[in-house]
C-alpha cells in the first residue's frame, strides 16, 4: 500500500568497486561492495556468499541479518519468504525497515517462496520491490533467471511456476544451462529455489517431488554443485544425492529455512535418517559459502536460536548456545 515505490537501475558497475549513494532528500550516505571479476584467476578469489531462506521479522530475524552483515559476504542468497507480510501490506515496509542495513550495503539475489504469492499477495508486492535481473537471462518470469556474480553462477527456479518437460520454465533452464554456462570463467554453480528436493522432515514432505523428478536430470547433467532452498524450517544438509541415491556428481541440497519466520521450527524428523541426509536440526541461523579455489569450497552453518517452550503463545526464542528446540528428534541436538 505504499503510495510510492522508486527503482533505481545502475548501468556500468566495475566488479571489486565501491560505490556511494543517497536517496534524494536523505541525509544519510549508503554504500556497497560490487562482487569480484569473473575471470576465472586466483584474484576473484576467496568470494563469500551468505545464505539464508524463509527470513520474517522476529528477533532471530534480526539475529539473522547482523549475522549476514557480520560475514560480510560478497552476495546474500536469499532463496524465498522474505517478510511473510501474508497480505497485510503495511509489512512489507516494516521488513524493508528491517533488512536495509544488510540490502543497502551488500548485494542480494532472490527468488519467491510461497508467502510471496499466497494470501493474496500474488507476487505484487515481492515482484515491485524486490526485482530480479530475469530479463538479462531471456526468462519471461521474473521468479526464474540466471545471474554471474564473480565466480559463481546462479540458477534461481520458481518452485510456483510450471516445471513439466513442456513449461516455459524447463525449457528456458535446458537452453540457459547449454549456451550460458562457462565453467571455465564461472566454476561454481549455485542454484536457489524455495521449496526443497531433499528433506526428511515431516514438515512439507516431499511436496516439491514433482519438479524434483522433472528438472534434477537437467541440473545433474550440467554438473551443479550447490542447491539451496528453504520453506521446511528447519536445517539440513545433505551428501552429494542424485535421484535419492549418494552420488558423488550430484549436488549437495541445503535446506536453510531457520532464518527467523514467525510460524516456528518444524519437527519431528522422519526416521529412520536417509543415507543422503549429513546433517539436520530444527533451529534458527543462516549459513556462508566461501569460494577459495576453482575446485575448493569451505561451507559453515551458523545456529544462533532455538525455539522456546511457549513459541505458540509468545515465539519465544531460546538464544542459549545449547539451545535444543523441543520435540528435536533429529539425532544431532
Amino acid at each position: 500500500d505504499s503510495q510510492i515505490l522508486h527503482t533505481a537501475t545502475l548501468t556500468g558497475l566495475v566488479a571489486g568497486k565501491t560505490y556511494y549513494y543517497k536517496p534524494v532528500d536523505s541525509c544519510q550516505l549508503f554504500s556497497f561492495k560490487m562482487p569480484p571479476k569473473s575471470d576465472g584467476t586466483s584474484k576473484s578469489y576467496p568470494m563469500l556468499v551468505g545464505l539464508v531462506v524463509d527470513l520474517g521479522q522476529t528477533a532471530v530475524s534480526n539475529a539473522s541479518i547482523n549475522a549476514l552483515i557480520s560475514m560480510n559476504p560478497s552476495v546474500v542468497l536469499l532463496a524465498g519468504d522474505l517478510a511473510y507480510a501474508d497480505g497485510f501490506y503495511a509489512l512489507w515496509d516494516t521488513f524493508g525497515n528491517l533488512f536495509e542495513p544488510l540490502a543497502s550495503k551488500i548485494p542480494v539475489l532472490s527468488t519467491g517462496g510461497n508467502h510471496e504469492v499466497g494470501a493474496s499477495e500474488q507476487w505484487r508486492s515481492y515482484s515491485l520491490r524486490y526485482p530480479t535481473p530475469h530479463k538479462g537471462s531471456g526468462s519471461t518470469n521474473f521468479c526464474y533467471y540466471g545471474k554471474v556474480v564473480g565466480v559463481m553462477h546462479v540458477i534461481a527456479l520458481c518452485t510456483y511456476a510450471g516445471f513439466s518437460n513442456t513449461s516455459l520454465q524447463y525449457n528456458w533452464l535446458e537452453n540457459y544451462l547449454a549456451t550460458k554456462v562457462n565453467r571455465t570463467q564461472t566454476p561454481w554453480l549455485v542454484t536457489i529455489m524455495h521449496a526443497p528436493w531433499y528433506s526428511s522432515n515431516t514438515g512439507h514432505w516431499m511436496e516439491a517431488e514433482l519438479m524434483r523428478r522433472s528438472l534434477e536430470p537437467i541440473l545433474y547433467k550440467y554438473g551443479v554443485d550447490i542447491v539451496l532452498c528453504g520453506h521446511v524450517h528447519s536445517y539440513e544438509r545433505t551428501l552429494p544425492v542424485y535421484n535419492n541415491s549418494l552420488n558423488q556428481c550430484g549436488p549437495v541440497h541445503l535446506t536453510i529455512g531457520d532464518g527467523g519466520n514467525y510460524e516456528g521450527t518444524y519437527v519431528p524428523w522422519r526416521t529412520p535418517k536417509p543415507v543422503w541426509s549429513a546433517f539436520r536440526e530444527s533451529s534458527f541461523g543462516v549459513a556462508g559459502l566461501d569460494f577459495l579455489n576453482r575446485t575448493t569450497a569451505k561451507y559453515s552453518w551458523h545456529r544462533h536460536a532455538c525455539q522456546g517452550g511457549n513459541y505458540s503463545i509468545n515465539f519465544a526464542m531460546n538464544f542459549s548456545d545449547a539451545c535444543v528446540t523441543p520435540g528435536d528428534n533429529g539425532g544431532y541436538s
